[in-house]
């Protein structure tokens, strides 16, 4: 990801043209070198990764009916019960990147909703509190 966001500088140092300029600039600080973009991405990466590994089996030529039921429903419990294992690992890969990135590992509070109070900001102040507070504990995956 460092190499993504280094190019994206790259871009915005050889441009002449400004939009492009802010473009290159504004995706390489707020979205690339944002720690929610990075855990993301590595969550996504993870469950594709597992459904692309499914689908290939599905996609073989002399493929038997009961190895890919057993992957699909191997698939599907990896997607239930291991959701809090897969954000921990995702979260330590986060961590590693973003420290190599030299990205704040916070989570951004979002000032697109002008300070409202209402439930679905409260409810998503809790949610980064928890993640803020996740963040700061030495996580490990066993």
């Amino acid at each position: 990801m460092n190499e993504i966001r280094e190019t994206l500088f790259a871009v915005a140092d050889e441009s002449w043209d400004p939009m492009v300029k802010a473009e290159a600039v504004s995706l390489a600080n707020f979205e690339v070198g944002n720690f929610e973009f990075i855990l993301a991405t590595i969550i996504r990466y993870d469950i594709l990764f597992a459904v692309n590994t499914v689908s290939k089996s599905l996609q073989s030529a002399d493929m038997q009916l009961d190895v890919p039921i057993q992957q699909i429903k191997g698939l599907v419990t990896y997607l239930t019960k291991c959701r809090d294992a897969v954000f921990h690992s995702a979260m330590i890969t986060a961590k590693e990147i973003a420290s190599a990135m030299d990205v704040e590992q916070v989570f951004k509070q979002n000032e697109r909703d002008g300070g409202r109070d209402n439930l679905t900001e409260r409810v998503r102040m809790k949610e980064r509190y928890q993640l803020n507070k996740l963040l700061e504990r030495d996580t490990s995956c066993a």
